[in-house]
């Protein structure tokens, strides 16, 4: 969707707050973010380590390495995503640390919520009816 709004081939999408922050820096003054007022889902990025994982000790240390905040923040200001990484917040510039797309105020944030596990068929149901809506 980022690149069809860049174009102006959309009106409206549904996005991620990072794809949305991203499509509005690529065409400055065309485009907005807003959070829906009827609530929507809460997201974070994560990182993991496979239980089958034949390098457990290297992945804490990568880790570790991601969470240091100067590398956290670093990460931040290359791709114009959000941390959840408080002590990273402040080596970011305040552009970023003040973008309300990235960091909503808590009035915003309090529409959102976390998703739940869904059992198996509604899970089912709900990736059917997301797969009629992309091909309408």
């Amino acid at each position: 969707m980022r690149d069809q709004a860049v174009a102006g081939d959309v009106l409206a999408a549904q996005a991620w707050a990072v794809t949305a922050g991203q499509a509005i820096a690529a065409a400055p003054g065309k485009l907005a973010f807003a959070f829906p007022r009827e609530g929507f889902g809460r997201y974070a990025d994560n990182v993991a380590i496979l239980r089958e994982s034949r390098r457990i000790e290297a992945a804490h240390r990568w880790i570790n390495y991601l969470l240091r905040p100067k590398i956290a923040a670093g990460i931040v200001t290359a791709t114009h995503t959000a941390t959840a990484n408080g002590d990273a917040l402040q080596h970011l510039p305040a552009e970023i640390r003040q973008d309300p797309v990235l960091y909503p105020p808590p009035e915003v944030l309090a529409h959102g919520e976390w998703f739940e596990s869904q059992p198996a068929a509604s899970q089912k149901l709900r990736d059917r009816l997301w797969t009629e809506i992309k091909n309408s």
